[in-house]
Formats: C-alpha cells, sequence, structure tokens
C-alpha cells in the first residue's frame, strides 16, 4: 500500500480550560501534567522528577516541545531559581529556528549566563559572524568574521557616527605575533604605514605609503639606543 504514518502514544492528557477570559480569577492556571519526586535524605539517594528515554528508531528524541510564537511571555522551557522563583532562564525557538536564552532576575542586572565547559567551547557559525550587541542594540555592536583560511575581523559599528572605538586595556604586554612578518596599519581600508619585520637580515622597516617622511614627536625628547653605537 501507499507509505504512511503510524503513531504510538504511551500517556495521553489533554486538558483544556474552557472558561472565558471575562471570568473573575486572579489566575488561571492548566498543567498537561505534573510529577513531584520527593527523595530521602540519604547520602546516596537521588530524585529525578522525570526519566525519558528514547531509544531504538532511526532518529530518537528525547523530548519534544511546542509552544505559540507570538508572546515574548512564551517559553519552550523555564528553569526556575529554587531560592527565588522569579529568578529564572527560558529558552524559546521561533520562525526559521530562531533560538533565545534569556534569564530574567528579581534584582539588579546580575543575571549571568555562565557557560563551564569540561574541554573547548567552539562557536560554529554558518555564516562566520558572531555579533557582540549592548542591550539588544543591533545598530552599534561588534562583530567577530572568520572567513576561509581562518582570516577573521573585529569589526565595530556606530549606526550615527565614528566612535565605535575598539580599546584593548590589558593587565599585562600586549603582543602582535604575525608569522607573515607584517604588520599594517589602516585607514578605511587603505594602507597608510607597513611594520616590516625580517628575520633573516635582523631588520625592522617602517614605511608610510602617503609619501611623506616618518615623523616620531615627543613633548620632551626622543632616544635612540643601539647596543652597537650606531
Amino acid at each position: 500500500g501507499s507509505p504512511c504514518t503510524v503513531t504510538m502514544i504511551g500517556i495521553s492528557a489533554t486538558p483544556t480550560n474552557t472558561g472565558t477570559a471575562d471570568e473573575d480569577f486572579t489566575t488561571e492556571i492548566t498543567k498537561g501534567a505534573e510529577f513531584i519526586a520527593t527523595g530521602n535524605s540519604g547520602s546516596d539517594s537521588e530524585a529525578y522528577g522525570a526519566n525519558l528515554i528514547a531509544t531504538g528508531a532511526e532518529t530518537n528524541i528525547g523530548l519534544q516541545i511546542t509552544v505559540p510564537d507570538a508572546s515574548v511571555k512564551d517559553a519552550h522551557i523555564k528553569l526556575l531559581a529554587a531560592d527565588d522563583t522569579s529568578d529564572y532562564a527560558m529558552l524559546h525557538v521561533v520562525d526559521t529556528g530562531d533560538l533565545t536564552i534569556s534569564t530574567i532576575g528579581s534584582g539588579t542586572t546580575d543575571s549571568d549566563i555562565i557557560i563551564d565547559a569540561d574541554g573547548e567551547i567552539k562557536l560554529d557559525s554558518a555564516t562566520g559572524i558572531t555579533k557582540f550587541q549592548l542591550a539588544g542594540d543591533a545598530d552599534d555592536l561588534c562583530t567577530l568574521t572568520v572567513a576561509a583560511n581562518g582570516v577573521t575581523t573585529i569589526a565595530t559599528a556606530d549606526s550615527d557616527g565614528t566612535v565605535g572605538h575598539l580599546t584593548l586595556d590589558v593587565d599585562g604586554d600586549i603582543n602582535l605575533d604575525a608569522d607573515g612578518g607584517n604588520i599594517k596599519l589602516r585607514d578605511n581600508g587603505s594602507v597608510l604605514t607597513t611594520i616590516a619585520m625580517a628575520t633573516v637580515s635582523n631588520t625592522v622597516d617602517i614605511t608610510s605609503a602617503l609619501g611623506n617622511a616618518l615623523r616620531l614627536s615627543g613633548t620632551t625628547r626622543l632616544e635612540f639606543n643601539s647596543a652597537a653605537g650606531k
């Protein structure tokens, strides 16, 4: 016969709240299922609210959740803090598969997201672009772009000016290690100055593309110290 879909359901519960929005209720809560597991206080005791095992199929999915996309209050998963249920995290998937992980706290902006990996942390973007935004501002941001051959660009964007500065504030040294031996200073994409280091001749050449001599300025004096005295 023609292909068909066979669905097996072990437990099915479909509670439906048929009340109207005009009824005088402070809060209406509808739960499809509620599990409470209370363990004992033994040193080796464990309690699981639910233990789901899916196996034996070509594709095995332990948990599948569907919720509406319309409201910012909707969440596929909501994780509550035991000490204060007004502190929680939510996972929400909407159209095109966009995933939002958000944290909400009852206090100030201290609802952090901590990734503690016993190994590497990998960000694998199909476009190679990772965006860093401040409080959802999509116009003023920093992007980290990885292209072919590992070519990497760190860029800042200021939507209404040119003050998207990049600051390196290091409690230590700043090391520029260019295996190609060249460090290029650009202005809006154009190379203005090149610092070229040649390990064979043990020389460092500073070249200006502006056609002018290199100018070194100091408020008091400039010192050039050569071990050879030249």
